[in-house]
């Protein structure tokens, strides 16, 4: 409800008419049970007359003080509140009563100010649905005196350059963050190239448009401030320190792959797309593999994915097998005792 003052009439409308609504997560929030409990607990309260006079047009405002010179409206709100009586205003048309944080709310709001900073930022830091279990409400609610933007960067600046990077762009430090961009489409190229080399065949999917890249990507390489040298240091250091296929990707390639990606050019992302595929296919795949791929027909081709599929198939089979006979208990056990993340 922070800036959203809900109508007492309808509280699944805003005095601006718009629908509110609360939820958690999926959960969605029993609406008029919540305002109660807010009520009681003194956290909202209903608002005064004068507080509506803001909801009311410039023309309403005038005719009240019965002004017809131009003034702004938030002087004639000024004069309104100091001539106007209380009844006056609510025997207008227009008036309704509607439900406001109180200034014991907005102590509360102040205090737990990180947990709802958290509680913004959370999805685009983790992505979509997705659940930490390090950092989450529970965590931030018991230490709401830590910055989640700064606790979760430096926990993650030398584990996770998605996630690190995902911060930096969140607190506009872009200069910091296209270190971890260049870092994150080093390995995501590197599980992509993992994923076609460990297939006892060769389907070149290798395809830069098709990979994942998060937005935050292209938008912090186009805010930062660095000049190209400075940039062309940082991914050759990544190339030299951390890619681990040099001998397939010569650093000019590697360049050219991150620049792309950045710039997210269609027509390059194709074109280097195709010449790292045509690496990949030259290097770890065997010429008698060629022969055969270029003489095989669709058919035979697919014939080869479909068994993978059918492989993968069994082995999720399997797995809905032993969850089913698992007790629900004991799978909420293992998710708490798990650590994923």
């Amino acid at each position: 409800m922070i800036n959203k003052p809900v109508l007492k009439e309808n509280v699944n409308k805003l005095i601006t008419k718009g629908d509110f609504f609360l939820h958690l997560n999926t959960k969605e929030i029993n609406i008029h049970s919540s305002i109660s409990r807010l009520l009681r607990a003194g956290f909202i309260r209903e608002n005064t007359p004068k507080e509506f006079l803001k909801y009311l047009t410039v023309s309403d405002i005038k005719q009240f003080l019965n002004r017809k010179d131009k003034l702004t409206k938030d002087l004639l709100i000024l004069e309104a509140e100091s001539t106007i009586s209380d009844e006056d205003i609510k025997k207008h048309s227009k008036y309704m009563t509607f439900y406001m944080v109180s200034d014991l709310g907005s102590e509360i709001l102040e205090k737990y100010k990180n947990l709802i900073l958290f509680f913004k930022k959370s999805n685009e830091i983790f992505g979509y649905g997705k659940f930490n279990r390090r950092f989450n409400a529970s965590y931030f609610f018991k230490n709401y005196t830590h910055n989640p933007l700064n606790e979760i960067f430096n926990y993650y600046k030398d584990k996770n350059p998605e996630i690190a990077g995902r911060v930096c762009y969140i607190k506009e430090e872009y200069d910091t963050g296209i270190s971890y961009a260049i870092q994150s489409i080093s390995k995501m190229v590197m599980t992509r190239i993992d994923e076609i080399v460990d297939r006892s065949y060769f389907f070149n999917n290798f395809d830069l448009r098709r990979i994942f890249f998060d937005s935050w990507i292209v938008e912090t390489y186009s805010r930062m401030e660095l000049n190209e040298d400075t940039l062309k240091d940082l991914i050759k250091q990544e190339y030299n320190q951390h890619f681990k296929y040099t001998d397939l990707l010569n650093y000019e390639l590697f360049e050219k792959v991150q620049l792309t990606v950045m710039n997210n050019e269609s027509e390059e992302l194709v074109q280097v797309s195709s010449k790292v595929g045509q690496l990949i296919f030259d290097k770890y795949f065997s010429e008698s593999d060629k022969i055969d791929s270029s003489k095989s027909d669709d058919r035979e081709s697919f014939s080869k994915i479909e068994e993978a599929y059918k492989k993968t198939a069994k082995e999720l089979a399997l797995l809905d097998l032993l969850i089913s006979h698992l007790d629900l208990e004991l799978l909420y056990g293992l998710r708490d005792r798990v650590d994923i993340i």
